[in-house]
């Protein structure tokens, strides 16, 4: 495909068969507690990477249902830190994107 080979990850929004779609909150995830809410279909996005032959690395971390703007330390996963640095801001609602992307 025209993006055979070419790695990316999937926001934790995202739905993607096989893989519980939590929005980063706990009552969303079974390792917590929570109920899973896994998908049967993946959403429309990650079905065209599919069909573009990407290698999908996985999901990514989020705060709660996005909520939170400068930090992503709200996630049943745990805090989501900058890969450059501790010291930094990981990028708000899209912290495990922009974490994967520098590291």
């Amino acid at each position: 495909g025209p993006l055979a080979g070419v790695p990316v990850v999937v926001k934790d929004a995202m739905d993607m068969k096989g893989f519980p779609t939590t929005g980063g909150w706990s009552l969303l995830h079974s390792k917590t507690g929570g109920v899973d809410l896994m998908p049967e279909t993946d959403s429309p996005v990650v079905a065209r990477m599919r069909a573009a032959d990407t290698v999908i690395l996985g999901k990514t971390n989020i705060p709660i249902l996005s909520h939170t703007g400068a930090h992503a330390n709200g996630s049943w996963a745990g805090s989501t830190y900058n890969s450059a640095g501790r010291e930094f801001l990981p990028g708000g609602s899209s912290a495990g994107t922009a974490t994967a992307v520098g590291a």
